[in-house]
């Protein structure tokens, strides 16, 4: 039997990371976790691709930039613990169309707030087995 490929959480920043600045480097191990491009990781985190390179360069993310940066590790780790450490079937599925999220993918609904509540309570529903 094949080995199952466990992938590692993206580790979330506490809240006096976010409020201090999360380090740009976090937007790198995002990036890099998600198995995504920069224009995807830009998009998904809501700051223009420019601006990612000046947030780069200055090394350190603004309050609302890392809240939203963290916001998208959460929805990852969740789908992640979900499907019981298998990064590969948690990005299949973070990917991939849902009609129970409008047919957008998880993580593209996860862009907002309030999109990202709707994975979270969706990923809950399948965790209990209740019908979405």
């Amino acid at each position: 039997m094949a080995a199952t490929p466990q992938g590692p959480s993206v580790p979330p920043p506490t809240l006096a990371e976010i409020r201090a600045g999360l380090p740009a480097s976090f937007l790198d191990r995002l990036k890099d976790t998600l198995d995504v491009t920069e224009t995807q990781l830009a998009r998904v985190v809501g700051i223009p691709r420019q601006t990612l390179v000046r947030r780069r360069l200055r090394g350190v993310l603004r309050r609302d930039e890392g809240d939203r940066a963290a916001r998208v590790a959460r929805v990852f780790n969740m789908a992640l613990s979900y499907f019981d450490g298998n990064r590969e079937h948690a990005l299949d599925w973070l990917k991939h169309p849902n009609p129970a999220l409008a047919g957008e993918t998880p993580l593209r609904r996860a862009d907002t707030a309030t999109g990202a509540e709707d994975v979270i309570d969706l990923i809950g529903r399948l965790e209990h087995g209740i019908p979405t």
